[in-house]
């Protein structure tokens, strides 16, 4: 069997994944590149592969259909939306996907960005750096009222994370936990609303063709103002021609990204 692994994380702490590989004959290409490969080069690089250790990297019809050695897809995380779903069962490719879940781990990355955000960290360093002396006040955290658009495992992460600070929780999600929301006072919210009345909005979305630039610039011209935008989940879930406006227009205090519509990035923001 011949393998790729696309994603630059792999075996980064520990050999004991490549031992697995060699122990058991699998021969193995890796990413060198040391950032998510595009659809051109999922291409090549997958060429004669009966396998692939995928990260976030897109999957689409095309992709899958250059690929006839494709046998198994095994995703580096538990979301699938990269990947063209019809396109592999008619090609009976099978997908497997980690059974540990990075919860926590996005989680606290968003909680750094809003306290990063509020507090203006970067900006001050950046300053610094630049040799310019610019203090600004920052914002406090508590008391404020947090938007989680997407109360997933992660959104919900976020919350048992952030109950430290005394906010007050809305969400927006098309399926209600109702035991969660009870059990941490989450009020669930339209999402015009939400944008309305919240002073943090954090999002924690898989991407689909339904929300595909979702958070465009009708929710940023109504936005409550000086509001933080944190986004730790796919890059197209945000209008980032509409983002960039937005901010242009001071209709938005702060944002904090981790994620961008095409990687790596360059561009406006």
């Amino acid at each position: 069997m011949k393998i790729f692994i696309s994603t630059t994380s792999f075996a980064k702490f520990s050999n004991k994944s490549i031992e697995l590989l060699k122990n058991n004959g699998i021969s193995f290409k890796l990413n060198k590149k040391g950032r998510k490969l595009n659809e051109k080069e999922i291409k090549v690089s997958l060429k004669n592969c009966d396998g692939v250790i995928a990260g976030t990297e897109k999957y689409s019809k095309d992709v899958i259909d250059s690929l006839p050695n494709l046998k198994i897809i095994s995703r580096v995380g538990i979301g699938v939306d990269n990947i063209d779903l019809e396109a592999v069962t008619k090609k009976k490719i099978s997908i497997f996907k980690s059974q540990t879940s990075p919860s926590r781990s996005v989680a606290e990355l968003a909680l750094g960005l809003l306290i990063d955000c509020s507090r203006q960290i970067t900006y001050q360093d950046s300053c610094l750096k630049k040799k310019k002396w610019n203090k600004r006040v920052g914002n406090i955290i508590s008391g404020k009222k947090l938007g989680v658009i997407g109360l997933g495992n992660i959104g919900k992460e976020f919350v048992k994370l952030t109950k430290g600070f005394d906010l007050d929780y809305y969400a927006y999600d098309k399926k209600k936990d109702q035991n969660f929301s009870k059990k941490h006072n989450v009020k669930y919210i339209s999402l015009k609303k939400l944008f309305k009345v919240c002073d943090i909005v954090s999002i924690h979305l898989s991407h689909s063709k339904n929300n595909n630039n979702i958070i465009d610039r009708k929710y940023f011209s109504i936005a409550k103002k000086n509001l933080i935008l944190i986004n730790t989940s796919r890059g197209e879930v945000i209008n980032e021609i509409d983002l960039i406006h937005a901010l242009n227009k001071d209709q938005l205090s702060a944002i904090g990204l981790d994620v961008y519509n095409n990687e790596p990035y360059s561009g406006g923001l």
